[in-house]
């Protein structure tokens, strides 16, 4: 059994033995051959499986056989709780406001392990009774599916400068949290500090106010993520790399873009620690590569200029992740570093593709890529973008390079305060990733890691609240396969209709008892 994590490149090799006795020493047997192969070849194969020939270097020329790797995803605890959670007289933290609450769930580590953060609700502010909106917490992350196992809730107050401030906290169960369902019978939030200053002055300590569940809680089935890529879920990744004068002119020293023939630059190493991770999930391995920001001699300033792979100038194609790379260096040497800097133009790009080609027709979740220097010049469009982004399959992640100020970058990622449209649309789900290209600079795994551990969640998140499960997709990609079928066949089916449905009276292919549409 392998444990599978999305956001590592996990390389998994087989090696076939001709047994020649009991030793447990391999050197003691005949090697046969091997088979190397990634995670996410395997999970993204048909049925999940693998078949290739073994290999053999000393016996290179000659037949070693083959062997077949059978992908079974293990069901753990799939488990979730939907919960909506309000909290009654919370104390004034600000000395001109009220306070701007939000709660955090902490899973408890067995020994004296720090507590794992969990779940999140957002920020609301100004107000001493908040009650935030509904969510979704795994019961395994949280409890090991332990409703009598305690965990931890804490309160914050949220501050635009510094830290947040602690408001108090709570360790309770399942079961108990599930019993405070009105303000009277709320769990008291407890401020250690606070207590320890009231008791020592002989006082009564009342707490910080109270939380309660002012909904019932329930328990619902989550599909995983590995599910959903065995039933044909397929990324497409896009990058787009900042090209404005604030990176430094390429050929200084002092410049993000700056790179040498054995020293890539701190673009390219983000490019390559993240995209050697989302690749293997890409059929066609296709990657669109676009800059913005550049001056284009005779044209201006572009802010949305395709260089691999997409409708623009096209400086390389071609699969994989070294035509990017190429067109990369060859727009250095062909473009200016110009501005302003403005993230809307791409954004609309990949939500445009997205809503054009309908994941509920067996299109993909588009991944967008987005390596910047710091400061933007079009917060409010691209919070418009960002809102759109987040109810469709669109994933936005974010690297900062360099050392610029990042806390706009912050914003847009959103945590715990939600984007508002300039039509007053909040954001249907956290669909923004932003991370430090610094703190990671020398450790390309951790920066992967860290850019995409919150991907899958995101992408089920989005599933899910759309009504696709993995048998839903698999019948989506099915009736899209038959109809492309028909149309290599010269049948009535037309190329359109892989984007949404059958045309006329042509009957759609009948499902079988396995729920799967078969031709």
């Amino acid at each position: 059994m392998i444990p599978y994590v999305f956001e590592v490149s996990q390389h998994i090799t087989v090696k076939v033995y001709d047994s020649d006795g009991s030793s447990r020493d391999l050197s003691k047997h005949d090697f046969v051959g091997s088979y190397s192969f990634c995670m996410a070849d395997l999970l993204t194969a048909m049925c999940q499986t693998l078949e290739a020939p073994l290999y053999n270097r000393d016996r290179q020329g000659k037949q070693c056989g083959s062997v077949r790797v059978v992908g079974e995803e293990r069901v753990g605890d799939s488990r979730a709780l939907v919960m909506s959670l309000s909290a009654q007289g919370l104390p004034k933290m600000d000395t001109f406001g009220r306070c701007d609450g939000y709660l955090q769930f902490y899973r408890i580590r067995e020994g004296n392990a720090d507590p794992v953060l969990v779940a999140k609700t957002e920020v609301i502010k100004s107000n001493y009774n908040p009650s935030w909106n509904t969510l979704q917490v795994s019961l395994g992350d949280l409890v090991n599916g332990d409703r009598d196992r305690p965990f931890i809730i804490k309160c914050y107050d949220y501050d635009m400068v510094g830290e947040h401030d602690l408001v108090g906290s709570i360790t309770c169960t399942l079961n108990e949290l599930a019993h405070a369902a009105t303000p009277e019978t709320g769990l008291m939030l407890v401020n250690d500090e606070n207590r320890a200053k009231r008791l020592k002055k002989g006082k009564a300590y009342k707490g910080e106010g109270k939380i309660y569940m002012r909904e019932g809680m329930q328990e619902i089935t989550v599909p995983s993520m590995p599910a959903y890529l065995g039933a044909g879920l397929e990324i497409s990744l896009s990058v787009a790399i900042d090209f404005t004068g604030s990176n430094g002119h390429p050929s200084s020293a002092g410049s993000l873009h700056y790179r040498t023939q054995t020293a890539p630059s701190r673009y390219e190493k983000a490019i390559h620690a993240v995209g050697s991770v989302l690749l293997p999930y890409d059929s066609d391995q296709i990657v669109r590569a676009s800059v913005f920001g550049a001056g284009v001699p005779g044209q201006g300033t572009q802010h949305a200029l395709d260089i691999a792979n997409g409708d623009g100038v096209n400086l390389a194609e071609g699969p994989g992740l070294m035509p990017v790379l190429q067109a990369y260096v060859n727009a250095l040497q062909q473009f200016n570093l110009s501005g302003p800097t403005l993230f809307a133009p791409i954004l609309k790009s990949v939500n445009d593709a997205a809503q054009q080609q309908q994941i509920e027709a067996g299109g993909p979740y588009h991944v967008l890529l987005l390596l910047t220097d710091g400061v933007i010049c079009d917060r409010q469009q691209t919070i418009d973008e960002i809102v759109r982004a987040s109810s469709l399959p669109v994933s936005v992640v974010i690297v900062g390079i360099g050392n610029a100020d990042f806390s706009e970058m912050d914003e847009l990622d959103a945590d715990t305060q939600p984007l508002i449209s300039s039509k007053g649309v909040r954001t249907e789900r956290d669909a923004v990733q932003f991370v430090p290209f610094t703190q990671f600079e020398n450790n390309p795994n951790m920066l992967a890691q860290e850019t995409l551990k919150e991907m899958p969640a995101q992408i089920v998140q989005f599933l899910t609240s759309r009504g696709i499960s993995p048998d839903v997709m698999r019948n989506y990609h099915a009736q899209r396969q038959y109809a492309q079928q028909q149309v290599q066949q010269g049948g009535v089916y037309q190329q359109a209709q892989a984007q949404g449905g059958y045309p006329g009276d042509a009957p759609a292919p009948a499902p079988l008892n396995d729920g799967v549409y078969h031709q």
